[in-house]
């Protein structure tokens, strides 16, 4: 399984590719689709997906910056 992560700036994280979710009792959760966004804020109706909730409640995880290599 090869997988792509994205933490979006202020809101979920993105996932893409070739990956299995599983809930806390390790069974297999439905995929939405071959992307997905889990929610990072903890407001969302539709956990561990993401609603949008982030822009509502007003979520601020802000990622320090770094220099690319």
């Amino acid at each position: 399984m090869s997988a792509k992560l994205q933490v979006k700036h202020r809101g979920p994280l993105v996932v893409e590719g070739d990956f299995e979710l599983r809930d806390a009792d390790g069974a297999p959760l439905a995929l939405p689709g071959p992307k997905v966004a889990l929610c990072r804020c903890g407001a969302s109706a539709r956990k561990p997906f993401c609603d949008g909730s982030h822009n509502r409640v007003g979520f601020g995880a802000d990622e320090p910056k770094r220099e690319e290599p």
